[in-house]
């Protein structure tokens, strides 16, 4: 993000919110803060996948600054939107966002090693640790009691504007498929020293 800032302020900006909120591209860009702000919470509903609205905590005083910051600079846009320039239709916004990330600051799986959809990947473990105190299986966290497994797996696709709580293993993993994955690849070692 602080590369970005050389770059285009506000662009930087919609990539802090992605990080502290677990916000989707079009979400970041489409942010109307003065709108979202509930002041213990923000409410996504402009550029939500398959328009579902979702409710996201506001827990950090990061996360405050980030909003703070956000209203500020949507100020001076007319409709309120975070917006690099204020006359873009959502797809140039989009392709501007896409072309910063990918032609001046490298954030590709090419250059970087990830894309701007990592940050929602960051925040998902982010979250799924505060809520159970342990890294999430993606990141080699150990097994903890299902049910608690299970609630953090639902708050944390409920963030991400998912439906169901299974979503979240996109996120967070699994211990059963990381556990299935490494029973495949022992087997795999195993056949080759036979």
């Amino acid at each position: 993000c602080d590369e970005m800032e050389k770059y285009c302020p506000v662009t930087a900006l919609q990539m802090r919110l992605m990080d502290a909120f677990g916000l989707r591209v079009e979400e970041a860009v489409m942010f109307r803060p003065a709108i979202a702000d509930k002041g213990q919470h923000i409410v996504v509903s402009y550029g939500t996948k398959g328009g579902r609205s979702r409710v996201v905590p506001v827990e950090t005083v990061l996360q405050r600054e980030m909003l703070e910051r956000a209203t500020a600079m949507a100020a001076d846009n007319a409709k309120g939107v975070l917006a690099a320039k204020p006359r873009m239709k959502l797809h140039q916004a989009i392709n501007h966002f896409r072309y910063l990330c990918k032609k001046k600051i490298g954030l590709t799986k090419k250059g970087l090693g990830c894309t701007p959809h990592g940050f929602r990947h960051e925040y998902a473990n982010k979250i799924y640790q505060q809520l159970t105190g342990v890294a999430s299986p993606v990141l080699g966290g150990p097994r903890i009691d299902r049910a608690a497994h299970l609630a953090a797996e639902l708050d944390v696709s409920e963030r991400l504007g998912h439906a169901r709580g299974e979503a979240a293993k996109a996120y967070i993993g699994g211990h059963r498929v990381l556990k299935d994955f490494s029973k495949k690849n022992v087997l795999a070692m195993a056949s080759r020293f036979k």
